[in-house]
């Protein structure tokens, strides 16, 4: 059973592993993947403190658009395959008014080079992004930019959240109040994209061989656990598979899951 090796002065930062050979890292917007050592990845804070360790496998939970630099992504791209194809990139809207006035720092035009940049460099990267519906000052045409935009990136996966004013914030003084119904409208919307999105993006494994972190037992002989590009899998296998690395033959797709049986030698503790 492989272990992480938490590092840094306060031992109080480091993560909890939360199964034997892959850890999700939480991170919050301002951090850096920023240092290798001996092909362990290191994450640090701009004070230089170091965060995690993980010994087999990375899987970057978010980052800002606009830290994923040459540095970023020379380090990512080092660190394959023990760096999962699959990153989070916060979105939040298509239309650059409103990212301005959310004060992201970045357009719609650099995200989208972003993501194209990402797709050439990493073969069948998982893209996923986030989107807030009814922000203030979000009208019908930029909802529709929104939309568009969307298609266009066609992410892997999206997270959705409505609008909710925040005390303390600077969004709860704007004018252009976006109505509940429409709120709600607008992420139901989104929500039908991301489902469209996840299944396009799924079934182009179809025919292949995937390695798939096999996490639990789902029902009788049939596991269930994630690929490196964050696609739920489906194995029909006898034994105990639990924590293990298995290459599976995807056979067949259903909606965003996929489906196949082992196609070698398992890897990792039972």
């Amino acid at each position: 059973m492989l272990h992480p090796q938490a590092l840094g002065d306060d031992p109080s930062h480091s993560q909890p592993m939360g199964l034997p050979l892959v850890h999700e890292v939480e991170r919050s917007p301002d951090r850096f993947f920023r240092q290798y050592e001996q092909g362990l990845g290191k994450l640090t804070d701009p004070g230089g403190t170091a965060y995690l360790v993980v010994d087999h496998a990375k899987r970057l939970s978010s980052i800002e658009p606009q830290h994923v630099d040459d540095e970023f992504l020379r380090a990512w791209l080092d660190g394959a395959p023990r760096t999962m194809p699959h990153l989070h990139l916060p979105l939040q809207s298509g239309d650059d008014g409103v990212l301005r006035r959310m004060g992201r720092r970045y357009d719609g035009a650099f995200y989208a080079a972003l993501v194209e940049r990402l797709r050439r460099a990493i073969p069948d990267v998982a893209i996923h992004a986030d989107l807030i519906a009814g922000f203030p000052t979000e009208d019908e045409a930029a909802w529709r930019r929104t939309v568009d935009f969307l298609r266009a990136i066609d992410p892997a996966g999206l997270h959705v959240f409505r609008y909710s004013g925040r005390p303390g914030t600077p969004a709860l003084r704007m004018a252009g109040r976006v109505p509940e119904a429409t709120r709600r409208t607008r992420a139901e919307e989104a929500l039908a994209l991301a489902a469209e999105g996840r299944t396009r993006f799924a079934r182009r494994f179809l025919g292949r061989t995937l390695p798939v972190l096999v996490e639990s037992r789902s029902s009788g002989a049939r596991w269930t656990g994630l690929s490196p590009h964050y696609v739920r899998v489906d194995v029909a296998a006898e034994g105990t598979l639990a924590n293990r690395i298995v290459d599976v033959r995807i056979a067949a797709a259903a909606g965003e899951r996929l489906a196949g049986e082992p196609a070698g030698t398992p890897v990792g503790a039972a």
